[in-house]
């Protein structure tokens, strides 16, 4: 149940593994139905209720159809959702190659500009080019990462052999999987822009995935991910050629960037920012930027959307920073109440904006809130797709099923493997994302056992684990050493009392009855509403507020 605490209206939802079709919200004085819940009987409820039996027969029958008494089922195992295409949509796929080559092969461009339909199947490659960077930024995972690799022999760039082989193999992998697929070569570091050598690897890099791409049947798309302290017309222009996406890493306002995002020399980066920016448009580039959320701006969100319109842009990614996955003494993670203020002021901000200047401006996380809210929930087996969908390539080419925390734990394979296709074909369950199964379904795990007696607030007792999924399975595993205690966006979730992630659930139920009160035409200003569930009243002719 997810309750309204202004109102007293309550939505009573199915905790399964599928999306909902409807949302049915109720009246405060319809909370008599809870106790069907508890096995009241038919004809005692109407005598509770002071209805007729037959009424309430047909309330009844109606959530029994809609599946709220199912019993859950048994673990039903990992998804196959990444893994495998039908026969027939590989030959659409190979259909669809034949085509986007013959342009290739008339126009003469580059393949990355090729191969734009989004149902392609995708895998997400981030290789990590270098371990070089010309900033010193206090909460960098990339170094800590390097510190946890420190035992095995890490180059500092990636050779271009190791480049290749790469390319090589997870072509193999997709074409293993899906006949015809794409690979998403998120170019990374350390900062893979750097002048000098580095950059003539990119340049080369990008031109060779064309190359072994094209000729083993597989689409391209790249996206760099920079500090934005390198560009220049040279990088853009290549960038133009290859219909690269830029990621741009800046704290917003730029002051916290001058505080965070500094050069070894202590200088702050902004100014070089700024000039980014300029150039960036001035070339048309299709770049966003991602704003790391510390205690510096937590409470500066607006003024952080309000200079991304000023430059153009529909959307800003504003993560917070956690001392779990990414420790840290001197940048602090954002506290959780402010932030979940915060973000509710954004997303309504967002909101205004549009109504008033008609702009559409969205930001994440709160977007994507919003997408599984609006969606029905139930995208367990989709997470980040980590292990399956995305992995993570060392400059030593060996390949982790998490960018961001690359540890023995989540170590897959290495490029140079012999049977690379049949080890990333065999990775763990404990490697990948999270499932229903895993947070539903608690009764074997040895570190919860532990934890018994602790009374930790686990995700199967929470009224919005439909939406949520659970969080990010590296953070869960650096935390608690295990995948089935999942977490929220904030610091909260990292507690082991009936607190935990409280910050969380306000955040997802406030959204979610904002979400509910949304007019037709709100909902349909807003491309991520274009497929939305629906908004049912109780089951007497009734307005939903009473």
């Amino acid at each position: 149940m997810i309750e309204d605490q202004k109102t007293g209206r309550f939505c009573l939802i199915n905790v399964l593994d599928v999306p909902i079709g409807c949302y049915r919200v109720f009246r405060p004085e319809h909370r008599f139905l809870l106790k069907l819940f508890d096995g009241v009987s038919v004809r005692k409820l109407a005598k509770i209720a002071r209805r007729r039996i037959d009424e309430i027969k047909d309330i009844v029958m109606t959530l029994d159809r809609e599946l709220y008494f199912q019993n859950i089922p048994s673990p039903s195992g990992s998804s196959k959702r990444f893994l495998s295409t039908s026969d027939a949509v590989r030959n659409h796929f190979e259909t669809l190659f034949e085509n986007e080559s013959n342009k290739h092969e008339k126009d003469g461009k580059p393949w990355s500009i090729y191969g734009k339909n989004p149902r392609i199947p995708t895998l997400h490659v981030y290789a990590h080019l270098t371990n070089l960077c010309n900033l010193s930024c206090a909460y960098c995972f990339t170094a800590a990462n390097e510190r946890n690799d420190n035992s095995l022999s890490i180059p500092v760039n990636m050779p271009r052999e190791t480049i290749e082989k790469m390319l090589k193999s997870f072509c193999a992998l997709i074409r293993h999987r899906h006949g015809a697929g794409r690979l998403n070569l998120v170019l990374f570091g350390g900062e893979p822009t750097l002048k000098g050598e580095l950059r003539y690897t990119l340049y080369w890099t990008a031109e060779r995935a064309c190359e072994i791409c094209h000729e083993n049947r597989v689409f391209l798309h790249m996206i760099i991910i920079s500090n934005g302290t390198q560009v220049n017309d040279e990088l853009l222009e290549f960038v133009g050629k290859y219909g690269i996406g830029v990621t741009l890493s800046v704290d917003l306002p730029l002051e916290v960037q001058d505080q965070v995002r500094h050069f070894c020399n202590g200088k702050g980066s902004g100014a070089e920012i700024k000039n980014a920016i300029k150039l960036l448009n001035k070339y048309k580039v299709n770049f966003v930027t991602r704003t790391t959320v510390t205690k510096l701006n937590q409470s500066r969100l607006i003024e952080a959307m309000d200079y991304t319109k000023s430059i153009g842009l529909h959307s800003i990614n504003a993560i917070p920073v956690d001392n779990i996955s990414q420790p840290n003494d001197i940048v602090q993670p954002p506290d959780s109440e402010v932030l979940c203020e915060e973000y509710l002021k954004a997303w309504r901000y967002g909101i205004e904006l549009f109504r008033s200047a008609n702009y559409s401006m969205k930001i994440t996380p709160v977007n994507v809130l919003l997408k599984r809210i609006a969606e029905g929930g139930g995208k367990f087996n989709a997470g980040c797709g980590m292990g399956v969908a995305l992995v993570s390539v060392s400059t030593n080419g060996e390949v982790h099923s998490c960018f961001k925390v690359r540890t023995p734990e989540y170590r897959l394979a290495n490029v140079y493997d012999s049977n690379f296709v049949k080890k990333m074909e065999s990775v763990t369950k404990q490697q990948k994302s999270h499932t229903f199964d895993d947070l539903f379904f608690t009764s074997s795990d040895p570190v919860l056992e532990k934890l018994a007696n602790k009374n930790v607030f686990l995700c199967s007792k929470c009224n919005v684990l439909i939406f949520c999924g659970g969080g990010c399975v590296a953070r869960s595993f650096w935390a608690f050493g295990t995948k089935k205690i999942g977490n929220g966006l904030f610091q909260d979730s990292f507690q082991l009392g009936p607190q935990r992630c409280e910050e969380t659930r306000k955040l997802f139920t406030t959204m979610f009855w904002d979400y509910i009160d949304l007019s037709p035409e709100d909902k349909a200003k807003f491309e991520y509403y274009q497929k939305f569930a629906k908004i049912q009243p109780s089951f007497w002719s009734s307005p939903i507020i009473s």
